[in-house]
């Protein structure tokens, strides 16, 4: 018992057990014990799906991928670079894809190394700092720009739509129209209502879908498509994952098991979920995941408080507290077992590690994260693994739907709402009492220095 493994997809979820020298774990019998609950996490996603979950799943069959396609080629063949603007659940899920599949340091690569790409940037925040330098050093007369925003009135997303637009039109005109693709629900929103009025190029989000679902929508797979991603992969591989996710039986059902065992956990104490990231491409999902996980379960004081690290960066920094700090914290280890370049070591660690198999980069990268795995084991601290063989598009598509029927799974166990965000509405009401309240309120509880 410990490992599910299928199509280079591999879930080890030995190191929760009693049986495998922790002795805090879980044993097969609290699983059984939970069946009840279990199943009927399984009846609502599946047998009793609201509209929310049917649109996430309807994404997978997406057929607007071909058009998404055409016109990123168009985009890639006519200007030099490419900004997406959005913020939270409109570029998290982008921005992990395109950190997946475009090199390191892809934007000072020269045209042809890019293999005649246009420059990636993703605009994600309004600090006026960066704002600013990206209105002075960016070519804008060969600059797109991808907005997106579900509702059409994202304040930050309007905020930086409008400075560029008119930025842009001071020096191209009308033409400035051209530069634009707009990512929108089709509703009354501000932004939706600006699109159609002027015919810019619209991609409509499907009304049911939140945000920090919405990565196989228009909102993940045109910013990828840009970038000759393979798009259809991606949702290849998400189709799999959903396809494994039907399957019944708990112990056969990789985000259904995992879901289960968090859940466990958390009843146990566990209010932290830390997961560890093993590879710079793949590192961004802990971004994405840290939305998914907080937004969608942190409600009516309930929720695990997401933690996204990067290994082995991580060992030299937090481990220390998740090894001899508090038991509250359940560890998800995110790896890869063939990277896709690879460096020689020079004999000189060889010597030092007293260890000749360690020949490169990979070799020892792999024996850390193995380390950081027996560490946490040995001091009782529950883990679970995911490790795929590559990275692909394909598989990076499973991995994505892993952890979004992971969330909806945990959220009907908890009997918490996944979709939604209640409590991030109550900022932007708090943004709109600000705007429209001129004075200023004293407190005499504050030190100046």
């Amino acid at each position: 018992m410990g490992i599910m493994s299928t199509n280079s997809f591999t879930y080890d979820y030995s190191n929760l057990f009693c049986e495998d020298s922790n002795e805090n774990g879980i044993k097969k019998e609290d699983v059984q014990h939970l069946s009840k609950i279990i199943d009927i996490a399984y009846e609502r996603v599946f047998n009793q799906p609201n509209a929310d979950t049917k649109a996430i799943f309807d994404c997978v069959n997406n057929d607007n991928v071909d058009e998404y396609i055409n016109f990123s080629n168009n985009v890639s063949k006519n200007f030099k670079n490419f900004v997406v603007l959005g913020i939270g659940g409109s570029s998290l899920g982008g921005k992990a894809i395109l950190n997946a599949f475009l090199p390191n340091y892809f934007n000072q690569l020269n045209n042809a190394q890019r293999n005649h790409r246009p420059k990636c940037y993703v605009i994600d925040n309004i600090d006026p700092e960066k704002i600013s330098e990206l209105l002075t050093s960016l070519d804008l007369e060969k600059t797109f720009f991808c907005v997106i925003s579900k509702s059409g009135n994202t304040v930050e997303t309007l905020a930086q739509f409008f400075t560029f637009q008119k930025k842009l039109k001071s020096i191209v005109g009308e033409r400035w129209k051209q530069h634009f693709a707009i990512i929108t629900g089709a509703n009354n929103g501000i932004l939706y209502k600006y699109a159609s009025d002027l015919g810019l190029k619209t991609y409509h989000v499907p009304e049911s879908l939140g945000g920090r679902f919405s990565v196989f929508s228009a909102v993940g797979l045109f910013p990828a498509a840009v970038f000759n991603i393979d798009v259809k992969a991606l949702l290849l591989g998400a189709r799999e994952m959903l396809t494994i996710a039907k399957t019944k039986n708990v112990w056969q059902n990789a985000p259904l098991l995992s879901a289960a065992l968090n859940y466990l956990n958390y009843q146990r104490g566990k209010s932290m979920s830390v997961l560890v990231v093993y590879s710079e491409a793949l590192n961004l999902i802990g971004e994405w995941y840290c939305q998914l996980w907080a937004e969608s379960l942190g409600k009516d004081n309930i929720g695990q408080t997401p933690i996204s690290v990067l290994g082995t960066t991580a060992q030299h920094s937090q481990f220390q507290l998740y090894l001899d700090g508090p038991n509250d914290k359940i560890f998800t280890f995110l790896g890869v077992n063939k990277f896709r370049a690879d460096v020689e070591l020079p004999k000189e660690i060889n010597t030092l590690l007293s260890c000749e198999k360690i020949k490169n980069y990979l070799d020892l990268f792999e024996l850390e994260r193995d380390a950081s795995v027996a560490a946490l084991t040995l001091s009782n601290k529950p883990n679970e693994s995911i490790l795929i063989e590559e990275i692909d598009e394909k598989i990076f598509g499973k991995i994505l739907m892993f952890f979004m029927l992971k969330t909806i799974f945990m959220g009907a166990m908890l009997d918490v709402n996944p979709y939604g965000q209640p409590g991030v509405e109550r900022i932007k009401q708090q943004i709109k009492c600000l705007t429209n309240d001129k004075k200023q309120s004293k407190n005499d509880k504050i030190i100046k220095i």
